[in-house]
């Protein structure tokens, strides 16, 4: 192993999505599986957990949904 980093990456989301776009998003598999009838509960339990978190509001108090996720870089050379 050459390199490894680890950093944090506050990404905003895009004008009109929320926390539970993004959870589709990245967590499809997982989602998925919430019955269709149950998926507005299910976004607005997972919007309130994420605004209790602080995440509908930017880091400079500006409004607007972001989510705060580290990153792993690495590089490795196969010999």
């Amino acid at each position: 192993m050459r390199l490894v980093q680890l950093y944090d990456r506050m990404t905003p989301l895009d004008p009109g999505s929320t926390g539970a776009d993004w959870a589709r998003m990245f967590g499809a598999a997982l989602v998925d599986d919430v019955p269709r009838s149950a998926r507005l509960s299910f976004d607005h339990a997972v919007d309130a957990h994420a605004r209790d978190l602080g995440l509908d509001r930017r880091p400079d108090d500006e409004p607007g949904w972001w989510i705060d996720y580290v990153r792993l870089r690495f590089l490795a050379i196969r010999r």
